[in-house]
């Protein structure tokens, strides 16, 4: 698992040098710089003014804004990684199967799951007990992962 630290970089190379966001439909500019779709069009004004690239002040001969699915998928990737690591902070944990809540503790298997596993015909003849109620009983402190 990344280190905040290394997802805060990542994010940093994600954001909009314009916004000071992350990157909303990323487009690459002939120079190879990225932006927000929205930021760029909005920084270059009307049809007629020059476009030119706020970083590097390179003139754009064209106005085609080239989709860069490879920072979208980043971005993406970064935000959902974020969601994971809010989840870590609260304490709450995740089904790395479903990335569902883990809330039962499976008595069979002795193994906490997610509703969706709870539901599987593997656990079909399963009995389960809520996570703080099985934690009392095996006593055991709940598992606590973000604090």
């Amino acid at each position: 698992m990344a280190s905040s630290r290394e997802v805060q970089s990542l994010a940093e190379e994600l954001t909009c040098p314009i916004c000071l966001s992350l990157l909303t439909e990323p487009v690459r500019l002939q120079c190879e710089h990225n932006f927000c779709r929205g930021c760029i069009s909005q920084c270059w004004g009307p049809e007629g003014s020059e476009p030119l690239c706020p970083q590097c002040r390179l003139l754009c001969s064209d106005r085609v804004l080239k989709p860069n699915r490879v920072l979208a998928n980043l971005v993406d990737k970064l935000q959902r990684l974020g969601d994971q690591e809010e989840l870590k902070a609260s304490g709450e944990l995740q089904c790395p199967e479903h990335q569902e809540p883990l809330k039962l503790f499976c008595r069979d298997d002795r193994e906490l799951v997610c509703l969706v596993c709870r539901d599987d015909p593997g656990h079909s003849q399963h009995s389960f007990l809520p996570l703080k109620q099985a934690a009392s009983l095996y006593k055991v402190d709940p598992p606590d992962f973000g604090n």
